[in-house]
């Protein structure tokens, strides 16, 4: 029997002083990843769906034709098609106030936002192009640390981090609402 999960979270960014939420949900299959759902409302009336490439079709004995899978779909593509949405998000923004993109040569701060359990479990992700590390901040686990970009390493420690914050909301535990932790995130900010 197969195990299937559903992973749901959303991406959040704040470009030029606009929001831009970009939501995901990744289908997994027996620890792998088999297809994910990415859209970001705001900007795009698209929703980009993704999964294996199949080819080398054939028909089949029932009528139509049958084909197979020729490259598996990776965690990476799913990263690219995030930030493929940032991208046409951030063009929008940048062209309607009369400025050019920085094809993401300056730093970024992401959150990752997990809901679980009626509350948001926020995990920030600070990259800058051509450097092979990211920071990563969570305020509920007061965890602050730099992960390799290789390999998709800082995506284990965001995991972590949120299975822990998952953790800490079992046992009772209540997040600040967002007006609070803005003072933490200012200071955390400080420190890069």
């Amino acid at each position: 029997m197969s195990n299937w999960d559903s992973k749901k979270y959303k991406v959040k960014e704040v470009y030029m002083g606009k929001e831009i939420i970009v939501d995901v949900n990744e289908t997994w299959k027996n620890g792998n990843i088999d297809s994910a759902m990415i859209s970001c409302p705001s900007y795009s009336s698209m929703i980009r769906s993704i999964g294996h490439r199949v080819g080398n079709y054939r028909p089949c004995e029932q009528g139509g034709v049958i084909g197979e899978i020729i490259r598996r779909l990776s965690v990476s593509d799913v990263h690219d098609a995030i930030m493929k949405e940032f991208l046409i998000a951030e063009r929008s923004i940048a062209s309607d106030k009369k400025q050019e993109h920085d094809n993401f040569e300056n730093r970024r701060y992401f959150h990752v936002i997990v809901e679980y359990e009626d509350q948001e479990i926020s995990v920030a992700l600070m990259i800058k192009a051509g450097r092979k590390e990211a920071h990563i901040i969570c305020p509920s686990t007061y965890m602050v640390s730099s992960v390799s970009m290789e390999d998709n390493k800082f995506r284990d420690k965001i995991i972590d981090e949120v299975e822990k914050s998952k953790k800490l909301i079992d046992n009772g535990y209540v997040f600040p609402k967002p007006s609070k932790m803005s003072k933490v995130k200012r200071k955390i900010k400080s420190l890069f």
